[in-house]
């Protein structure tokens, strides 16, 4: 008898904690206007650090040569999580192509680009009209973190297709 009060006294405590105590919420997106990050961005990228051996998998984890922040929300897979984001082409061609970004604060961005198993994962600050950041892959499996830091410049987007 002794074990269903203690399993009944457990289980109240647990629904008042919940009641009172709700888990926390996730990050809330900022409402701040997205217009000081939209258009498209060249990109200067560190060494990953820690340097891994990745057997082949480095092909995933390119940083694209330039990425272009779209101000409209996304309508196609990934990028139904948020505003549309795209990599350019350019000198360093990215196996990942779209994705999704919000800001996060008046001055801070998150983006990633993703094809849902593999994924990079920029978040930026913007200062004097540059983007700050840091860049991390994400894998569907286990494997030790790496970072690089970022440097994003404004430039011209390219011409839409006709």
């Amino acid at each position: 008898m002794k074990l269903a009060a203690r399993l009944v006294a457990t289980a109240g405590l647990a629904v008042t904690a919940c009641v009172f105590f709700p888990p926390a919420a996730p990050p809330v997106r900022s409402r701040d206007a997205p217009d000081p990050f939209v258009g498209c961005w060249q990109l200067q990228v560190g060494p990953y650090k820690p340097h891994l051996n990745l057997q082949g998998d480095e092909q995933f984890i390119v940083v694209p040569s330039a990425l272009q922040l779209v101000p409209n929300p996304g309508t196609k897979g990934w990028q139904t999580e948020g505003l549309a984001l795209a990599a350019l082409s350019g000198e360093r061609e990215s196996f990942l192509r779209t994705g999704y970004w919000y800001p996060v604060g008046p001055s801070k961005v998150f983006a990633r680009l993703t094809d849902g198993f593999t994924s990079l994962n920029f978040t930026f600050v913007l200062r004097a009209g540059r983007l700050h950041g840091t860049v991390r892959p994400g894998w569907d499996f286990s494997r030790r973190s790496q970072s690089a830091s970022v440097e994003a410049t404004s430039q011209p987007c390219p011409p839409a297709p006709p």
